[in-house]
């Protein structure tokens, strides 16, 4: 087998059996498996809320749609261009199963820290 390797899978495996370099080599794919863990864990985390955004987008549609008693909803572009630019939305849960949309005024921007204020 060892005819088939090419030079940097030989000094790979140089590099691998080297007993010096064992610790390093085991601290650092121990890392390695942790970061692959903890990203595993983030996306997964990632998905199920963009799974329950798509749920609440396909809920507030469907009751603005029955609402108005059609089947069927066409935003265009030109609607969300005008959309208030000094609006933003605000979501409240008083209770489980119970959302309340509200536009208000956009909050000020706060200033980074350490910033001075003119």
């Amino acid at each position: 087998m060892k005819e088939h390797l090419t030079r940097a899978q030989e000094q790979l495996l140089k590099l691998i059996n080297d007993r010096r370099l064992a610790p390093l080599i085991g601290s650092t794919m121990a890392e390695i498996a942790i970061e692959l863990g903890d990203a595993k864990l983030e996306a997964a985390h990632w998905k199920q809320a963009m799974q329950f955004l798509r749920a609440e987008i396909k809920t507030l549609a469907s009751v603005l749609m029955h609402e108005r008693g059609q089947r069927r909803l066409v935003v265009t572009e030109r609607e969300l261009r005008a959309l208030p630019v000094d609006l933003e939305l605000h979501v409240e849960v008083p209770e489980p199963g119970v959302r309340v949309y509200e536009l208000r005024p956009k909050a000020p921007a706060e200033p980074e820290p350490g910033r001075i204020l003119q």
